[in-house]
């Protein structure tokens, strides 16, 4: 039995061996990491890079780039999370979007060194309009990454570009006669493949939106996405679309789409998860026929509105016709029609909501979708809306 007076005593003890004594916490099978709560959850499988990918220090997209991984890069990938591997190459481990990764199922030797002979290019690297203003104005870490390139501006995927050694910025032409400039080896000079095209052309027949296309310079073994929208330059993923497996096939027809408005089509090649190569603009205008019955893709809406309160956006929306079991992504950039993946993000797991705000935004234009969430990708989106910060 304690004396009174040790009474404080004991307390006093008990305090500072709760601060110098915690217990460790369980392991769990998922953690949380991230920007947002997506779970995350351990993997043992190897792939390659489809294209030049970026390595993040987390599954964000945010200004959290650690280095870049050249096409074709073998690799292990240890976790994933909603469209995100955490990856292992060489000494690098960071996170990578998934559609960017090839699963292989390879062994992935210690070390993996190239022969010096031996001198390939990988597809474009996509960069944001924010690091291609960086990108001209000669930030020196990007250059360090990008030198002897080609980039894509992720916003509008006609326009590549060639990043000379001294750091200048040369436009490529989207054609069979494109010839990059000749890069020496310790072989000697090798030249650098040229670039495919894809050349698309629509018509409206008797209501419906016709489309063919021809490829030059390329194949699409995959086969096509043939993708949609009401704005220019639709992509995949992000706006409607056809998908065709057979990477034979020249033409696709839409006769679902509403009367009476302009749409924007672009077909791409299909990779596997995401796209390469895309097509040019084919805009095609379908008559107004009030005798046309609506169809289940005009019925699933999602409408947004937003206000302003200082600098943080106040979204809310509705739905028409459709509802999103999984959820919502609600998507920012700076740019018009954001897409999930690609663009900032929130992810908001319960159905009933119908609400989010988004603090401290960056001063200028910020646009704005809803999409509804379907694991990996989004389905319907809504219109764009657009909030001018201060």
């Amino acid at each position: 039995m304690s004396t009174p007076h040790l009474r404080p005593l004991v307390g006093f003890v008990a305090v500072i061996m709760s601060v110098f004594f915690v217990a460790p916490p369980i392991a769990s099978a998922e953690e949380v990491y991230g920007c947002y709560t997506d779970p995350v959850v351990s993997r043992n499988l190897t792939g390659r890079t489809t294209m030049g990918a970026r390595v993040r220090s987390t599954a964000c997209m945010t200004d959290n780039v650690v280095t870049t991984l050249p096409g074709n890069t073998l690799l292990t990938i240890i976790a994933e999370t909603d469209g995100w591997y955490k990856i292992q190459s060489g000494d690098t481990t960071g996170w990578i979007g998934a559609r960017l990764i090839r699963v292989t199922g390879e062994t992935v030797a210690k070390t993996e060194v190239k022969p010096a002979t031996e001198f390939t290019y990988s597809k474009p690297v996509g960069v944001s309009e924010k690091d291609f203003a960086r990108l001209k104005a000669k930030n020196y870490a990007l250059l360090k990454r990008l030198r002897n390139r080609i980039v894509m501006r992720v916003h509008d995927k006609g326009q590549q570009y060639y990043v000379e050694s001294n750091g200048a910025l040369r436009q490529i032409v989207k054609s069979a006669t494109v010839v990059l400039p000749k890069e020496t080896t310790n072989s000697g000079t090798v030249t650098t493949p040229s670039l495919g095209s894809i050349t698309l052309n629509g018509v409206q027949d008797n209501g419906k939106a016709v489309l063919t296309w021809s490829l030059v310079g390329m194949g699409s073994p995959k086969g096509f996405k043939v993708v949609v929208s009401e704005s220019p330059n639709p992509v995949y993923p992000g706006n409607d679309y056809h998908y065709l497996s057979s990477p034979d096939v020249r033409s696709d027809a839409w006769d679902t789409l509403a009367k009476g408005k302009t749409y924007y089509f672009r077909v791409c090649e299909y990779l596997g998860g995401a796209c390469g190569v895309y097509s040019n603009n084919a805009t095609v205008t379908l008559p107004a026929d009030s005798s046309v019955s609506t169809t289940g893709n005009e019925q699933r809406v999602i409408i947004l509105s937003t206000t302003l309160s200082g600098n943080t956006a106040n979204l809310t929306w509705t739905l028409q016709g459709m509802t999103s079991p999984k959820g919502f992504k609600i998507v920012r950039s700076n740019t018009m029609n954001p897409v999930y993946p690609g663009n900032d993000y929130h992810y908001l797991s319960d159905p009933m909501q119908r609400t989010d705000s988004w603090p401290s935004l960056s001063s200028g234009t910020n646009h704005f979708r809803v999409c509804e969430y379907l694991g990996g990708a989004c389905g319907v989106y809504s219109n764009d809306v657009t909030v001018n910060a201060p």
